[in-house]
């Protein structure tokens, strides 16, 4: 088949992906209760002058830059700019993965954007997009030598999520090994950059938190026992991709990794730059995996696996009908889910974190990912109340707490306004 029809197909989905995200923008803030402790964190600190994270050691950068934008335009400004974060993001990989001549450039992208928790991600107002898009970002810059604006962009990373600093750390550390002997000083100037600018960062959480490491604290999911820990890493790690598409990522890229592993001549058969792109890949999945582990609580942890695993595709060049399957795994995630447990969660109010406390065996078809999504998000909204300023919808800009008195949080009123049609 010529190379230009075969990308039709992509394309074409591409671009209906395109106007599903447009939608999804619409539908409020999400319904994670993290994107409403962003916004609280924001109107604390226009109150007061003082920054407090909105959670655990802080996402400084989505923090000012989703708190201000909601306070202009409301949800629709701040999931506008995730739209184009994720957009970005992917803009730029696919970039980055054509230039390296790989034939599944393309599908490996549209794999990504077909992803319903990707999708979720890059369309309300939420970190996850803000990291994946400064680190591929500086991995795109340094591909093209423009080495400082690499590292500040990886910085920008490690200040939207701290998990990337170890990643970004990696990335320029590979840079200066695989660099000239001449090029080797200006390297090491980058990566002690990089050091700084991350910090700097965190300062004001490191601050908040009297110069102690406290303010790396992490909450653990609910009921974290040791056997529930477990359980929650074997269930969700394959739900970022869904049950069909876990088996067939294991089926295509599975005996090509093993090839690779065990046969050396195949291994020095790919170009150096090939061979960096994979090693490079297998270890932002294995450093993302091994933190998952640590701590399995929200599939959108596992954001850097998911992109790891699209370079893996393309560099490894997966035939088509793989790809496509693939592909048509992730549509099919947005809208069903077939799995073989049901799991139950204690009754929980509007900010209370779910608590499961069983699983049952039950084989059946479940509501897709996407199709859960659009079922609570506009429920969700009820954290707008419970906000300092509080607001009565979405789509309202949150108001400025610097022409209102400051409030302390309030409980909902008994029959808060219907969400919007």
């Amino acid at each position: 088949m010529p190379a230009i029809p075969q990308r039709v197909p992509y394309v074409m989905c591409a671009v209906a992906l395109v106007g599903l995200y447009g939608w999804l923008a619409t539908l409020g803030y999400g319904q994670n209760s993290d994107t409403y402790a962003i916004l609280r964190s924001w109107q604390r600190m226009v109150d007061s002058g003082v920054y407090v994270p909105s959670r655990g050691q802080g996402y400084p950068v989505p923090e000012l830059v989703i708190g201000w934008l909601a306070s202009r335009g409301g949800s629709l400004a701040s999931n506008a700019f995730s739209v184009m974060l994720a957009l970005g993001t992917l803009v730029l990989g696919y970039d980055g993965l054509r230039r390296l001549n790989l034939p599944g450039a393309l599908p490996a992208t549209v794999f990504v954007m077909a992803n319903p928790h990707w999708a979720i991600a890059g369309t309300t107002s939420l970190d996850y997009v803000y990291g994946a898009f400064f680190f591929v970002l500086g991995v795109w810059l340094l591909s093209r030598e423009w080495s400082t604006a690499a590292m500040l962009a990886l910085a920008f990373a490690t200040g939207s999520r701290i998990v990337y600093g170890p990643l970004g750390l990696g990335v320029l550390v590979a840079a200066w090994m695989v660099a000239p002997l001449e090029q080797r000083r200006d390297r090491m100037e980058r990566i002690v950059g990089f050091c700084l600018v991350s910090g700097l960062f965190y300062l004001p959480a490191l601050i908040t938190a009297r110069v102690t490491t406290n303010f790396l604290y992490h909450t653990d999911p609910p009921n974290n026992a040791l056997a529930a820990h477990v359980a929650r890493f074997l269930w969700k790690t394959p739900g970022l991709y869904g049950n069909v598409g876990a088996v067939i990522l294991v089926l295509a890229l599975g005996p090509r990794l093993w090839r690779l592993a065990r046969d050396r001549a195949a291994w020095r058969g790919l170009s150096a730059e090939r061979r960096l792109v994979v090693a490079g890949a297998l270890g932002v999945l294995g450093y993302s995996t091994l933190l998952f582990a640590y701590l399995p609580a929200e599939v959108g942890y596992q954001i850097p696996s998911l992109l790891a695993v699209a370079v893996l595709l393309a560099a490894l060049e997966v035939p088509t009908a793989w790809l496509a399957a693939l592909i048509a795994s992730q549509v099919l995630l947005m809208v069903a889910r077939p799995d073989v447990l049901t799991i139950t969660t204690a009754p929980r109010g509007c900010m209370d974190a779910t608590v499961p406390v069983g699983a049952t065996f039950d084989p059946a078809v479940k509501p897709g990912v996407l199709v859960a999504h659009v079922g609570q998000v506009r429920a969700a909204s009820c954290r707008l109340w419970h906000l300092p300023h509080p607001v009565g919808d979405a789509w309202t800009p949150l108001p400025s707490p610097r022409l209102s008195r400051p409030k302390l949080p309030v409980d909902p009123p008994l029959d808060p306004p219907a969400p919007r049609p």
